[in-house]
């Protein structure tokens, strides 16, 4: 159960990242 909760964390952290990521790829450049 707990395995289970740890992976969907994860995966929500990486989509957060993964939508955010570009953003600061944009603000860096700049």
């Amino acid at each position: 159960m707990a395995i289970g909760v740890a992976c969907f964390v994860v995966i929500i952290i990486i989509l957060v990242l993964l939508l955010f990521f570009p953003f600061y790829l944009l603000g860096f450049i700049r």
